[in-house]
């Protein structure tokens, strides 16, 4: 299992969430650097063809220790890819320096009020 869920992880942070969506090719790029793969293949492939998402998938998942099938990984990237990336992005901590100050003082105050 990953360190961080699917549904905590696109929801837990929704600033971050956006971040990564809008700044999609950089998440990639940052996500296959941090787990020692080159950066800028991996960018164009995943563009390209959403299903190499599953394989970088893959090699993050090994990089942290978690045994998932390429096919979950497939139909995740094919179907929903911000979900996936959102949630590498994440568990690798890999986009948190691109979130302006602004939204994370509003992140933290939403979760403060409730």
């Amino acid at each position: 299992d990953w360190p961080q869920s699917i549904g905590t992880t696109c929801f837990g942070n929704c600033a971050l969430s956006l971040t990564i969506c809008c700044l999609a090719p950089i998440a990639i790029y940052k996500n296959a650097e941090k787990v020692g793969q080159p950066g800028l293949p991996w960018m164009f492939n995943v563009m390209a063809c959403p299903c190499a998402g599953a394989f970088l998938r893959q090699q993050i998942g090994s990089y942290l220790g978690v045994q998932e099938s390429i096919w979950l990984g497939c139909v995740l990237w094919w179907c929903v890819p911000c979900v996936p990336l959102i949630q590498e992005a994440k568990n690798l901590g890999t986009m948190d320096e691109y979130i302006a100050p602004e939204m994370q003082s509003m992140e933290r105050d939403a979760r403060n009020a409730s």
